[in-house]
């Protein structure tokens, strides 16, 4: 519906632009006496939003960033969901807005912070918060089994969250759960990493706190480490890797560096890598990736040669079948099957599921397959 404010003579019209998302635009525009230098300007805009981008936040950033002449001044409010945005801030939808003043806000709605539970009686497992770094500030979640014994050693995941590189947490309801769960099916010490996000902390930062991660776990190679809980029960020649999604991504890296590093881990031994719906890019441009990586130059796909550099004797890729980023991993797991890695490589894809089901509904069947199937990988000789 257009509209002219009598008092101004300014026009206004809104457009919904992307239904499913809900987001629209409403466009202001001053009475102007010859407008032909700015409408095939706008008409070219909506022509190829119509014409098939699908990204509606890649087309909002587009109108945020154009220049226009001075003397037609447009201002755009754009609408998505009920809130109005403005021009003092960039807006990466669906992840986060990053105001001038350099605030950022979450768009992403995370399950809640939980506190660890080293005492309660009706867990399957039990937890505990360390922190293993004052600067830059990393912590770990450990869990353990309720049912330790303490004269059998167990295997070790490190385990990495996923969220995009900018959201989640070690700490959070879906992730505690999660974790615990595993070393409780597992029957094996977990140890969650809490890293720093982006975009405050752009990547690489990440994979640093991860790296710094498995070298604190390192340090109890001797049984004197300075966590009681992993001198007591953590077998440190059974590593595995374990993440979902940018996670997934995480471990890859932490584990080409744990081929490459050997010397900086004290003889402790990286077994096994399992991947969740691992975020390495979709084929195409991608946007986040690159705005959220500190390195231009490094692509979201590892190179072909990597694989082949990995420790592990083992990996297992889960792919889901309604993944968006589904084409990313099986892209990564044929660079794994091509490569001349001494090792075995499995993939399991779950029908009909889409990225991270199993966080989503970790009651349904499939996330129960998924949850054993890993639980099985871990324990593999």
């Amino acid at each position: 519906m257009a509209s002219t404010d009598q008092l101004t003579g300014v026009q206004s019209k809104d457009f919904l632009i992307h239904p499913q998302a809900g987001v629209s635009v409403r466009i202001y525009l001053p009475k102007l006496s010859d407008s032909t230098n700015k409408l095939p300007l706008l008409t070219n805009l909506f022509m190829s939003h119509n014409k098939g981008r699908k990204d509606a936040a890649s087309y909002i950033c587009k109108c945020l960033t154009l220049r226009f002449n001075p003397n037609h001044q447009f201002l755009f409010h754009l609408i998505c969901n009920g809130f109005f945005f403005f021009t003092n801030f960039f807006d990466l939808f669906p992840f986060f807005r990053i105001y001038k003043d350099g605030r950022v806000q979450r768009l992403q709605i995370a399950s809640d912070i939980v506190p660890a539970d080293a005492d309660d009686p009706k867990s399957a497992f039990r937890s505990k918060d360390v922190t293993i770094s004052a600067d830059p500030t990393v912590s770990v979640r450990i869990f353990i089994p309720s049912s330790a014994d303490l004269n059998r050693k167990l295997p070790l995941i490190l385990y990495v969250h996923g969220g995009a590189f900018c959201f989640e947490s070690a700490f959070n309801l879906q992730y505690h759960t999660l974790v615990g769960s595993l070393a409780a099916k597992a029957n094996a010490v977990a140890v969650s990493v809490e890293y720093r996000l982006t975009p405050e902390h752009p990547i690489a930062a990440c994979y640093d706190d991860c790296w710094d991660a498995l070298r604190w776990v390192a340090t109890h190679v001797n049984r004197d480490g300075p966590e009681p809980w992993l001198n007591k029960h953590a077998d440190l020649d059974r590593i595995c890797l374990a993440g979902g999604s940018a996670g997934a991504n995480i471990c890859h890296h932490l584990a080409a560096r744990a081929g490459s590093s050997a010397e900086q881990l004290d003889g402790v031994k990286v077994v096994g890598m399992a991947l969740i719906h691992p975020f390495f890019g979709d084929g195409g441009d991608d946007r986040l990736w690159k705005f959220l990586c500190s390195d231009q130059t490094r692509p979201v796909r590892p190179s072909v040669e990597e694989p082949a550099k990995l420790p592990c004797g083992r990996v297992k890729v889960f792919l889901a079948e309604e993944d968006f980023l589904k084409f990313g991993g099986r892209n990564y797991d044929d660079d794994l099957r091509r490569s001349r890695r001494n090792g075995a490589v499995e993939t399991v894809e779950h029908v009909g599921e889409g990225h991270v089901f199993h966080l989503k509904k970790p009651q349904c069947e499939k996330a129960l397959d998924l949850l054993e199937q890993l639980s099985t990988f871990i324990n593999l000789d």
